[in-house]
């Protein structure tokens, strides 16, 4: 994986996986265009405790509207995008008002 991006927001990621997994927050991170030995070799490289998910035929990112990576959604339990955070900044996420919900779950199943 080459996206200096990526590699630099992963270990902020794991690190709040680490502190937050037993109350419910969820992480997966979905590779996409690349083969999983790929993706394998990356969560290896970081020692990554969450899924590494591949999305060979980019589904995930025709549904939820990724333009650019990376980009971290932060989804709640009913299934709405509540935040996006794109280019991994996540530092400066803590600093933004939270926008609108999307609900995207009528992107998957067609009905709200």
């Amino acid at each position: 994986m080459s996206c200096e991006p990526c590699e630099a927001e992963i270990p902020e990621i794991q690190k709040a996986y680490e502190q937050h997994q037993d109350h419910g927050f969820v992480v997966l991170a979905v590779n996409f265009g690349e083969k999983a030995e790929k993706a394998k070799t990356f969560a290896e490289k970081w020692e990554l405790s969450f899924p590494v998910l591949v999305d060979r035929r980019a589904n995930v990112v025709s549904q939820y509207s990724v333009v650019s990576l990376p980009v971290s959604l932060f989804i709640d339990s009913e299934g709405l995008v509540r935040e996006r955070v794109f280019g991994g900044d996540l530092d400066g996420y803590r600093h933004r008002p939270n926008p609108p919900a999307i609900d995207v779950r009528a992107t998957t199943t067609g009905r709200r």
